[in-house]
């Protein structure tokens, strides 16, 4: 037995740190290993696909986190998070949409321009430390529809037509 101020230590006692240090080692992958991650481009009004693959080694509690940042770095749409069982026999969606990956429909119509998508996961061990995944981050762009936007552009100019003639009638009465 050693001893540090009058304080006798020995292996029983210490060996409670010594796998908390240890367990602050072993990384999140253990448990969850993300192969791809990747967010298609879309066309406006179109849904925006994540293309996904990994590997769930152990079942475990846990969460994520998603957010999706505009081209300025501002947050685009409310951030999805949430707390979930991970299972080794889980499956996902197939196709799995942008709606489904944050959890909420309120990003569903992003305007045009570049975005991207950062995703972490949270393990919650039984020790009470959460460990924690790289944070993935793939970009994608929203670009407008020609088709759409050809449509919009006569639609307006029939209304504005539509509006002068209505104008020109009321003007001759």
């Amino acid at each position: 037995m050693s001893s540090i101020r009058g304080v006798q230590f020995s292996f029983w006692m210490m060996w409670p740190l010594a796998l908390v240090v240890f367990w602050l080692f072993i990384p999140a992958s253990l448990w969850i290993e993300v192969k791809h991650y990747e967010a298609t481009d879309a066309v406006s009004a179109e849904e925006v696909f994540i293309l996904y693959d990994r590997d769930i080694d152990f079942n475990f509690p846990g969460g994520f986190t998603a957010a999706i940042r505009d081209s300025k770095g501002l947050v685009a749409c409310p951030v999805g998070e949430g707390n979930l069982p991970y299972k080794t026999t889980a499956t996902l969606p197939d196709p799995i949409t942008l709606k489904w990956w944050l959890g909420h429909g309120e990003c569903s119509s992003l305007p045009d321009g570049y975005y991207t998508l950062s995703t972490q996961w949270r393990v919650d061990t039984p020790l009470g430390l959460s460990k924690f995944t790289d944070t993935f981050v793939t970009g994608f762009t929203i670009e407008s529809n020609s088709v759409e936007m050809e449509q919009n552009i006569v639609i307006e100019n029939l209304s504005k037509r539509v509006e002068e003639l209505v104008q020109g009638i009321e003007d001759s009465k």
